[in-house]
């Protein structure tokens, strides 16, 4: 009779969605050894374990949004099986799987179109399809994409901070070309984006800024012996722009944090290039700024620079803010020097003119 109560209790939970929370406390990271599986990747299982143990699902969440317990059981049931797993390849599979379920399950939960996988290949048509190639220099890492080879792969983005503008930080070597791609791939819109970096040498590396919106990264590469890493960083990753700064490569994002200033850009190039300045508030793509009053002599143009091959241009920067540099190729080489310059004066305030009011008294 105790065990018929027992059951009658789990399954009244069950339908509360308590079950789930209830496997997640008593799930830990050290309830299943990873086996012999590298290091690096045991590492990446605690560390899913540790965020899954940090997460709370309450019952009147579940009963107002009876998918968000699925994907909790299903990131539950990844960790689970990425634990268990024998191989380097299931491993990887099942963080992957669990990972994309706590960022569904995190859409759901601030309202936000909830992103689907993509569209399977055309010989995937299987009940049991096998886990993908383990490609070199897997970890499991969170916020890391690596791959290699002749072909394109679509991974889902794991922002640092959800819907925010991210840096997307990518590396390769030993290829061609190599094209990055934001899609967005939600339940109710597939879209795909311009490239956000395309390089055609054999070794690269740059910086793009990821505005909010995209769900997916599309990485496609032309060489079999290429390798290639996409690492998602947060907007405080971005390098600090002091009074000045050196670099070479087509594509990076600075950080200013200054009041107004006079930006003087050299590049040195074989093709054209540009500097974009992109308020600290970036809230969306039609961020605002409060101009400061400059004096009327100073030279700069507002937001962005336009430059070919060689060249010097100066910008105005108002506030902090990120710069967006951008070029067509990766040999680029740069040099920013940073003038502050004092705000002009605000204009004298009109002298009010007293007006004398009507008497009241009859005359």
């Amino acid at each position: 009779m105790l065990n018929d109560a027992l059951v009658a209790v789990v399954s009244f939970l069950a339908g509360c969605g308590v079950t789930a929370l209830w496997l997640g406390r008593r799930r830990g990271p050290s309830a299943v050894a990873p086996g012999e599986l590298p290091a690096p990747l045991q590492e990446s299982i605690t560390a899913f374990g540790e965020e899954l143990r940090g997460l709370t699902v309450t019952p009147e969440e579940t009963e107002a949004n009876p998918r968000l317990l699925e994907d909790y059981r299903l990131a539950l049931a990844a960790y689970d099986r990425a634990a268990a797993a024998g191989s380097e390849r299931a491993a990887l599979a099942a963080l992957r799987d669990g990972r994309a379920a706590l960022i569904r399950l995190a859409a759901r939960r601030a309202g936000r179109p909830v992103p689907i996988d993509a569209l399977p290949a055309l010989d995937a048509g299987r009940d049991a399809p096998e886990p993908p190639e383990v490609p070199e220099n897997a970890t499991g890492e969170r916020f890391l994409i690596v791959g290699g080879g002749e072909g394109a792969v679509e991974e889902l983005i794991d922002r640092p901070e959800p819907d925010r503008p991210a840096i997307v930080e990518v590396t390769s070597t030993n290829g061609g070309r190599l094209a990055v791609t934001p899609v967005i791939r939600t339940e109710d819109e597939t879209e795909t984006g311009t490239d956000l970096l395309r390089s055609y040498r054999e070794s690269s590396q740059g910086r793009v800024l990821l505005w909010p919106g995209p769900t997916h990264l599309r990485v496609e590469s032309s060489y079999e012996e290429q390798r290639w890493s996409v690492r998602i960083r947060p907007l405080s990753a971005a390098p600090p722009l002091g009074a000045e700064w050196r670099g070479r490569g087509g594509r990076e994002v600075l950080f200013y944090d200054g009041g107004p200033a006079l930006l003087t850009a050299q590049a040195r190039s074989k093709d054209s290039w540009s500097i974009r300045f992109v308020c600290g508030c970036l809230q969306d793509r039609d961020c605002r700024c409060h101009m400061p009053r400059w004096p009327a002599e100073t030279p700069g143009e507002s937001r962005n620079v336009w430059g070919s091959k060689d060249g010097q241009r100066r910008l105005r920067l108002p506030r902090p803010g990120y710069l967006i540099l951008e070029g067509e190729e990766d040999d680029h080489e740069w040099y920013l020097s940073v003038e502050p310059v004092p705000e002009a004066p605000p204009p004298p305030r009109r002298a009010s003119r007293s007006r004398r009011r009507p008497s009241s008294n009859p005359s």
